[in-house]
This record gives structure tokens, sequence and C-alpha cells, in this order.
């Protein structure tokens, strides 16, 4: 008997029949269930079910198995999508049913991205009664082709797609009428849960799935106690204690119902390792409730603390995916070394590991979003743990968004939060300013209910405002050489990369050692300039010098200031900054973090919030009083006259409307240049071999997936220039230089010098920089 395919390799002659195919992506749908919870679709699992069974099946037709058999050849006929959700539609949706009209969705869009509208809002009459004549066609062909085989009893008679047509109509209407975010979350899940496990059968990768977190915190604390301060130590140790006695302690009513925790404890007191071992316990105590071991999912708002947390994350768990723009998925993974390359790409992309670490941007862009790309990964958030580092990143006008969807995500896909930082925001307490977003979340379980204590006890620093007197970087720059007579190490750090070249450049006439770290120098500098600093501040051998910073330096980066001085930002802004001084505590007390206002904190920030400082800092603060006037500054930013997105969540989580979560970005879509620095002969190698992939005729995911690595790790070596700055200092074109299309900017090998300074980075002015 002839035999339907649905996949068919023409280099290796692999075949995967349309039956196979099917079978196991929806049972492949249906395992890891045991977290989700949603009222209007009592099992789940049946619709994730007849979703995996129906989503090819259009596939059966004539024109898709000839297109199978001989790739050139082309016919819209061919195309199954459209196809296999009508099928589906006339099995199941009836009687404008929410829930299977989202399986309908899923289908509709599998082979791109999610959209609601119906394509008769967008074409004309004559190419919709043309597309019900090819739908109608290829139901045809489809009963034809599957005579005689198990497919057929899912091949309806006929389709009523002016029925289809009214139902799409009326069920959108309903939709918004109901005014719920189930049907948003319901959906995104269904669609990831289908990408996913389409994608990784096709490729035979689903065999990967299905790992255990599992990890040794102590033995790594156990190491870092023989080098850390005694008294540190002490602290560390009874944070870490009292986090894994409140996780113990939860009743079974609380542990299945509390789903958002925070970790709120001082810079230098370990939370990495104690967010960590809080994620393990909570895991052990789920496993043994649920049946199910949870993975982990651990995110941090920059990429500068992703890189150093991932050595912390090896020694605890050994493998680790790590998952941002220029990572390499087989560097961090052991069992991705011996893959071939769009294997490895395609597991880092869909998070098939026991422990994720990334960003903010590839979480949270993983979930307010209708891409196909971004969405694939996000079914591994339920029942996940998902620890949130530093999440004081996370901008003021997010909070009732982003308090709403981590809520949603806890109610119906059992995702764990545990939310860490100094400076806890109060993200969940934004919903009773906001009457448009009408959702009240949990309130948050603090697992160190004790935290002011050890903020009492800390007197490593102090806030110094000199607001009126230092106004100018002239002013700053004096000020600063006055305090390196008393200080070996200071960092300055200044809201504007402009103001941090202009004061570096001015300090740079004195006879201090200068270190500078920006946005501006290209990652690998940046790495450089943190070793070295790192170096100067070894206390065996220290070297004194003057670090200006922008907020680049804030939050994860390891390092420990004599003092320092701060241009006025948000209070978990400057409390951020005031951590990267005294540390360890072993400076004496009281070590001063002086504050300034160039006048261009707006430039950059919330103007309410970086008043509401002004106003709250009017004299001399201590370490000791700092949580006490964070929780005061918090409820006024709350309180306030900010200004909240919550378009996102009204249109598009409440009206399945994916223009609008279009326009949704963690960080602030402006135009920018993208220069490449082939300062060296790494980069220079890198170009030639990216250019020789692009070159060649042939066309293979395996090359793709090679280019792809190859702009990744070019990416280290770009920086992001707005464009009214290059214009007096234009670099040519990549196109130009290597006669290959890509949006660059190329500071050559042989001319780098003219744009690019190894001190600040890019020449935004005119003229040669002077060595």
């Amino acid at each position: 008997m002839k035999q339907l395919l649905a996949h068919k390799d023409n280099q290796t002659g692999r075949e995967q029949t349309l039956k196979a195919h099917l079978t196991q992506v929806s049972a492949q749908m249906c395992q890891n269930l045991g977290m989700l919870s949603f009222p209007m679709a009592n099992q789940p699992e049946d619709l994730l079910y007849r979703v995996g069974r129906g989503h090819d099946i259009g596939k059966a037709t004539e024109w898709f198995q000839r297109h199978l058999n001989d790739p050139e050849y082309r016919n819209p006929l061919s195309r199954h999508a459209m196809i296999s959700a009508a099928i589906y539609a006339q099995k199941y949706w009836d009687n404008r049913d929410i829930v299977e009209f989202l399986g309908f969705l899923a289908i509709r869009c599998h082979h791109g991205n999610l959209d609601a509208s119906y394509p008769s809002l967008e074409i004309p009459d004559a190419e919709i009664n043309g597309m019900y004549w090819g739908l109608t066609t290829q139901l045809e062909s489809c009963k034809k082709q599957c005579q005689g085989m198990d497919e057929a009893d899912w091949i309806p008679d006929d389709l009523d797609l002016e029925q289809i047509h009214k139902n799409w109509r009326k069920t959108m209407k309903r939709i918004r009428l109901l005014q719920s975010p189930e049907p948003f979350f319901l959906l995104q899940y269904v669609f990831s849960k289908l990408i996913s496990a389409d994608k990784l059968d096709s490729a035979s990768l689903l065999e990967q799935t299905g790992k255990l977190m599992q990890g040794d915190v102590e033995a790594v604390l156990e190491e870092k106690r023989k080098t850390a301060v005694v008294h540190l130590n002490s602290s560390r140790d009874k944070i870490r204690n009292t986090v894994l006695h409140q996780i113990s302690t939860l009743s079974e009513e609380q542990l299945r119902k509390q789903r958002i925790f925070t970790i709120t404890a001082p810079t230098g007191t370990g939370k990495t390792l104690t967010g960590l071992s809080a994620a393990l316990a909570l895991a052990d105590r789920l496993e043994q409730a649920e049946k199910q071991r949870p993975h982990l999912i651990s995110a941090v708002p920059f990429i500068n603390i992703l890189e150093q947390a991932i050595a912390d994350y090896q020694s605890v768990f050994g493998d680790v995916l790590v998952h941002f723009g220029a990572s390499d998925p087989a560097e961090f993974d052991s069992r991705m070394q011996e893959m071939p390359l769009q294997d490895q790409m395609l597991l880092t992309a869909s998070w098939e590991a026991p422990v994720v670490l990334t960003t903010f941007v590839q979480l949270f862009e993983s979930i307010l979003t209708g891409k196909n790309k971004r969405l694939l990964k996000l079914n591994r958030l339920a029942g996940a743990i998902v620890l949130l580092d530093e999440v004081q990143a996370i901008k003021a006008e997010y909070y009732p968004l982003f308090a709403a969807v981590m809520d949603c995500m806890a109610t119906y896909y059992g995702t764990r939060f545990i939310l860490m930082t100094a400076t806890q925001p109060k993200l969940f307490d934004c919903a009773q300013y906001t009457t448009r977003i009408q959702y009240k979340p949990q309130k948050p379980l603090e697992l160190l209910p004790d935290y002011p204590i050890y903020f009492r006890q800390l007197h490593r620093t102090k806030l110094v405002p000199r607001w009126d007197e230092l106004q100018s970087l002239e002013t700053v720059c004096d000020a600063i050489l006055e305090q390196s007579e008393k200080y070996n190490s200071i960092l300055c750090v200044v809201n504007r990369v402009q103001d941090s070249i202009d004061l570096y450049h001015m300090l740079e006439e004195c006879d201090k050692e200068i270190l500078y770290l920006s946005t501006n120098i290209v990652s690998v500098d940046r790495k450089a300039v943190i070793q070295r600093a790192k170096e100067y501040l070894n206390p065996e051998n220290p070297v004194p010098f003057i670090m200006v910073s922008t907020q680049t330096i804030e939050a994860g980066v390891d390092l420990d200031f004599d003092m320092a001085f701060r241009d006025l930002a948000p209070m978990e802004s400057i409390i951020q900054s005031a951590g990267r001084v005294n540390r360890s505590g072993s400076k004496g007390i009281d070590s001063p973090i002086i504050l300034f206002n160039t006048g261009h904190y707006n430039k950059v920030y919330s103007d309410i919030a970086c008043k509401l400082v002004r106003k709250t800092i009017q004299n001399e603060v201590k370490e000791a009083d700092y949580q006490q006037m964070l929780t005061q500054y918090f409820d006024s930013v709350v309180s306030s006259d900010t200004t909240f997105d919550t378009e996102i969540y009204c249109k598009g989580i409440l009206e399945l409307d994916y223009e609008k979560l279009d326009e949704f970005h963690m960080i602030e879509q402006q135009d920018r240049a993208t220069v490449l620095v082939m300062k060296d002969d790494i980069i220079e190698a890198m170009v030639q071999e990216l250019c020789n992939l692009m070159r060649e005729p042939e066309h293979s995911f395996e090359k793709n997936a090679e280019i792809q690595k190859k702009l990744s790790q070019i990416g280290a070596y770009t920086v992001e220039v707005y464009p009214n700055k290059i214009l007096k200092n234009l670099p040519p074109k990549f196109k130009d230089c290597f006669d290959i299309d890509l949006n660059y900017y190329v500071a050559d090998r042989m001319d780098w010098q003219r744009y690019y300074s190894g001190k600040t980075g890019f020449i935004a002015e005119s003229g040669i920089m002077l060595f």
C-alpha cells in the first residue's frame, strides 16, 4: 500500500510517514501537562492531542506529496496549514466554541506567526472565492489519497467554509466581550507546544527532551567559603538557611497555591546561589507533591550579568543551556558537542534542557509575541521554576503588565517565579493604581521575611547628596580628583554615553590610571576592561585608578570600589551602583557614594522617578536605612503619575491583537546603525569565514545554521550607534567592502582607528582620534 509522507530528506533519503509524524507529535504534545489549569478546557490534553493529530493532515494532498519528491515543484495547492485547520474546524469546532477555535488558529498559523484576524478582512472577495475553491479542491485530494488508510477517519465529506467564516468572526467577538486573559494564554501554550513538537520530531530530536534538573549547591558554597570574608559568610549562610527553612515549612496548600516568591537580600550576600538552593528545594517538594520534577529557567536583565553567572551555574549543574544573542549552543552543554549545528540551535531555541540561563529579553519577548521563532520555547515555562535575578531592572511602566502576566502564567501554566534583588520593586502593588487592568495578582511570599535585619546590620556605604554643588561634568571631574587623593579606586556612573566619554577625557589629563566602560565599546573590550579592573582591585597588589562608566556596571558586575559618584537616576539604580562599593565590607564603614545631577537624567529615565529621588535624598543616608528609604520611594512611584503601559494587556492579550503585541519590546526600539569593528585577527577571520559561507551556492539547514552562528559571534565586535552620531564619521557599508548585503557599517582592519578608539569606543564626531 502506498505510504503518505510527512517529511523527506532528498540528500539522505530519510523519510517519515504522515501517520508516524502525526502520532508522535500528538503524543509529545500530551506529555508533561501535570501543572496546567485552564477552566475553559477541563482536559487540555484532549485539545492538545487533537491539534497534534490534525495539524498536518493537509499534507495528504497529491500536490504536497509531489513537492516532497521534487523540491523544485511549486504549486499553491501544496500548502497544507489552512486546509489542515479547515478540516479540524469541520470536525471539532461548532457553536462558536472558544477552545476549539484556539486549536483551529494554532493549526492555521503553525508555519508562520500567530494571527487571529480573518483573511477576508484584508483581501478582495474574488480572492476569498479562490481560496474557498482551493480548500475544496485540496479536501477532495485528501479524501482520494487517504482511501483505505487510518487518516481517512480525519477527512470530512465536505467543508462548510461559509460557516467557518461566520464562526470565526463571532468567536472573536465573544473573546473580546469575555475580557479574560485565559484564551490568550491557552492559545500561546497550544501553539508553542505544537510548533516545538513538530520541529523536534521533524529533526528526530524528541529523544533529547525530558531530562531532570539536579545539582549540588553545598559543594560550591564550601569552596566559596574558603576565600570569602568571614562575617559575610555568616550572613550568607543565615540568609540561605532562612530561605530553605521557609520552603521546607510550606504547607501542602501553600505549596499548591503559592506560586510567586521573592528573595530580598543585600548586594554581596550570595543571592545567585541562594536562589539556586531555593529552586532545588522547591523542585524537590513539587516533585513529591506533583509527581513531576520542574525544570529551571533563570533570567537576568543584562548579558554582562549572564556571562558572570554561567560559572556558578556550571559549577552547580554541569551542563547548562545558555541562550542569548551571541551564545554558542555547545559551549556550556556537552550533550550538544557531537550534534549537527542546526540541531544544537533548534534545541537551544526551544529550551530543551533541564537548566536554562537566559535574559529578560529572551524570556518576556517569548511570552508577549505572536512570532513563531520566539514562541517555540514558551511551552517550557509551564510547570517550570523561573528565577528572575535583578528584577529591579524592569521598567516601572511595565509593572502592572508584568504582574498580570506572571500571575496568569502561575495560574494557567503552574509556573513558579522567584524574584531576587536587593531593591525589590512593588511590581504586584500596581494593579490598584491602574483601572484598565482589571486583574489582581496573588501577593508574593517573601522567602527571607526578616530581610530588614540584614540591611540594618550593614554599614558599608552611605549616600552623600551634592545635587546643587555638582551640576556639571567639570565640577564632577574636580570632585573626583579631590577624592582620588584619599581613595585608591573610584567609580563614577553617568547616564549618557556622551557624558561618559567627555568625563573620561577630562580625567585623562591627570596622572591617574583611568578605565572606561559603556556600550560604546564592543563586548570583547568590555570584558577586557572588567578583567583589568579586577586586577587593579586585587587587595594584595592594588593599583590606584578611576573608572568612568554608564549604568552598564550597575548590576551583576562583581567589582569592589573604595567609593563612587552617581548621576541622578531612579533609586534602584543608585542603590545598585552603591552595590559596587565596599561589597565585602573590608574597606571600613560608610564608604561614600556622592550623588550629583548633570541634568541629563530625563534622556534615559522616568522624569517622575528621578524627581522623587531628588526629593527623597536631601541629607546623608547610611546603608542601614536604605531599605526603609526604598520602601517609601517605591510607595511613591506606584502611587504617582507614572504612565503604566496597559494597551499590551488590554488589547494584545484580552483581544488577541497580535499587531499590538508586536509593539512590545523589553528594550526600547530605536533606529541604530550597527558598526562592525575589525580590530584584530580574530574578527577578521570570522568575517572571512562568514563571507565564504554566504558565497557558497548551495542552500542547506546546516549552512544557514553556520551563518547564524557566525553572525552571533561577530556581534561581540559590534557597537550600536545613533544615526545622527555616525553622519560625520561614516564608515563604509559591509556590501561595499565584501560585496555581500549585510546591515553593517565596517571599521575595517586597515582603518579601524579612524572610527573606533581603543579607550572610549566608537568615535561619534568627525576627525581621526589621536593616540
